[in-house]
């Protein structure tokens, strides 16, 4: 069968995985693509418990990771961020243009080239804020770690259409569901294998040392961990 070896011999990234894993069962593959963001995401669920994702961005090169399911939340979370600020400046130069104009208009019966000029100024600034703001705007589903609640497969929402992107969060959610459960009730064993799991992420270069730290903090506070 065919085995997942990531490595850097392709990709500008610093992501090495020691471990092969061969592939026995494809269960649902997604691609997702921005091209505001000008990035590519890649998703693979393999084998009915790990998950591969390579991220690709148009001036940063490659992210290449895979994650066993077990350690992921069923839970996603939603976040929707816009860039209010672009958006309110769009909206201000629009006003500007439209007053400019409407003022003209009523002091002197007919458009100055001045006063056009400026309203144009303002308009095409009011659409480039808008672009700008659009882009910068986000709209992610997000899986975290189980108890260390480290962000780990990011999503475009949405891509590449409403199905595609439901059936695969929906066989997602249920193939971590089925494998997330402590082997034999050895909670602590199970925290300590999670924590090894974001260890080997940070390593790799997936996880910050921020968030790792913060999870790494999560996870030593859990009842079973200090037993």
């Amino acid at each position: 069968m065919e085995k997942i070896i990531l490595s850097t011999d392709e990709d500008i990234t610093e992501f090495t995985d020691e471990e092969r894993i061969k592939v026995q069962l494809v269960n649902l593959e997604l691609k997702q693509s921005s091209w505001l963001k000008q990035e590519q995401r890649e998703f693979m669920i393999f084998n009915n418990r790990q998950c591969y994702q390579k991220v690709q961005f148009k001036n940063a090169g490659k992210k290449k990771f895979r994650i066993n399911l077990s350690y992921l939340n069923t839970s996603p979370e939603c976040q929707v961020n816009y860039a209010y600020n672009w958006f309110i400046g769009a909206a201000l130069m629009l006003v500007i243009a439209v007053v400019l104009i409407i003022s003209d208009i009523r002091d002197n019966q007919n458009l100055q080239i001045f006063s056009v000029s400026l309203a144009l100024v303002n308009l095409s600034g009011s659409l480039t804020a808008l672009l700008i703001g659009w882009k910068k705007s986000t709209h992610r589903l997000i899986f975290y770690s189980h108890y260390g609640k480290a962000p780990i497969l990011e999503f475009i929402h949405a891509s590449p259409d409403k199905k595609a992107f439901r059936t695969f969060i929906e066989v997602l959610t249920d193939k971590i569901s089925l494998a997330n459960k402590p082997h034999d009730n050895d909670m602590k064993g199970y925290l300590l294998k999670e924590l090894d799991e974001l260890r080997r992420l940070k390593n790799e270069s997936v996880l910050g040392s921020t968030e790792f730290n913060a999870a790494l903090q999560r996870i030593v506070q859990q009842p079973a961990y200090k037993a």
